[in-house]
């Protein structure tokens, strides 16, 4: 069972190229699109920036990448916020040593509708990423508060549609995909804080 809790502060989403990227050769495993969809070459990579954290001290930070290796457009939700009635969202998966499982979510507790609706999605070119960085803080997260090991996962999920034309900006019509992405996991480590070590 996968319980639900508040707590993740998206910041900006950033685009830019696979083929620049420091990151192309990494040989981690990615993320695929889950068997009951469609096919698509759409990888979700998660990394941290550290493999650990104090309770009550600096937070981690996630960075999330959509990368698109295929050969067409990919149409991803431009807003990745974790809100679950959104077009598409990314959400983060922490299951701790019991293997107990929950799904972090942003504070934002609903979509509401920003400009038109072709401007809900960005379509990604082949061979580029876009993606977002996810503030992970112990203090703002009930299922970070306990110390020990916690193994993350990110997903990716889109709604799908029909996304309309806008002929003044010379825009077709076309389809995003529905689905969901999972990435790579990866482990972190929640120590306790320096407070209660001196005690």
């Amino acid at each position: 069972m996968i319980s639900k809790t508040l707590g993740l502060f998206v910041m900006l989403c950033f685009v830019g190229s696979l083929l620049q990227s420091s990151t192309e050769n990494n040989a981690k495993s990615m993320g695929v699109p889950s068997a009951s969809s469609d096919v698509v070459h759409v990888e979700l990579n998660l990394e941290a920036s550290a493999d650990h954290m104090r309770l009550g001290e600096k937070p981690i930070t996630l960075r999330v990448e959509l990368r698109n290796q295929g050969p067409e457009v990919f149409y991803a939700s431009r807003n990745l916020d974790s809100i679950l009635n959104s077009p598409g969202y990314v959400v983060i998966e922490v299951t701790n040593a019991a293997k107990q499982t929950t799904l972090l979510y942003s504070l934002e507790s609903s979509f509401r509708q920003r400009g038109a609706e072709h401007e809900w999605w960005f379509g990604i070119l082949p061979q580029h990423y876009y993606g977002t960085f996810i503030v992970l803080d112990s203090s703002m997260q009930d299922s970070l508060r306990t110390p020990g090991a916690y193994e993350l996962i990110a997903k990716y999920v889109s709604q799908g549609g029909t996304i309309p034309a806008a002929p003044d900006l010379g825009i077709a019509s076309h389809t995003a995909w529905k689905g969901e992405i999972k990435s790579n996991s990866i482990r972190i480590a929640v120590l306790p804080s320096q407070r209660s070590r001196q005690k």
